[in-house]
């Protein structure tokens, strides 16, 4: 056990030893700043301000975005994402008759909150 300590004092102190303040401005002691959102040319596809940095690349790469999913493969893909399971039909049914702007946050909250998760 000595030797272990002692062998992880050595390192840390080599490690240390090569890191100086002085030495070219690393970037994590930048203060951050909010970059301006980029002009594309269709906006209406973004639904965040991230999405429009996503679809900059695209334009210039010459693509456009693929079509929105539906809901029942954004449900499939939220299950699978975080339970490894496909949804129950009874989840797929309660998913698919909400009809509210807040369904999928909804949805993503319980599956959180779900004892299967954790």
């Amino acid at each position: 056990m000595r030797l272990l300590c002692s062998n992880i004092i050595v390192w840390c102190a080599i490690a240390i030893s090569h890191v100086t303040l002085a030495d070219d401005h690393h970037w994590s002691f930048e203060a951050p700043e909010t970059p301006s959102l980029p002009a594309v040319k269709d906006a209406s596809w973004a639904k965040q301000p991230t999405d429009l940095f996503i679809l900059q690349k695209l334009e210039a790469l010459e693509l456009s975005p693929s079509a929105r999913a539906d809901k029942a493969t954004l449900l499939r893909r939220v299950w699978l994402d975080l339970l490894g399971i496909p949804p129950s039909q009874q989840a797929l049914t309660a998913f698919l008759q909400d009809t509210s702007e807040q369904a999928y946050l909804r949805m993503i909250d319980a599956l959180l909150a779900s004892p299967a998760l954790w």
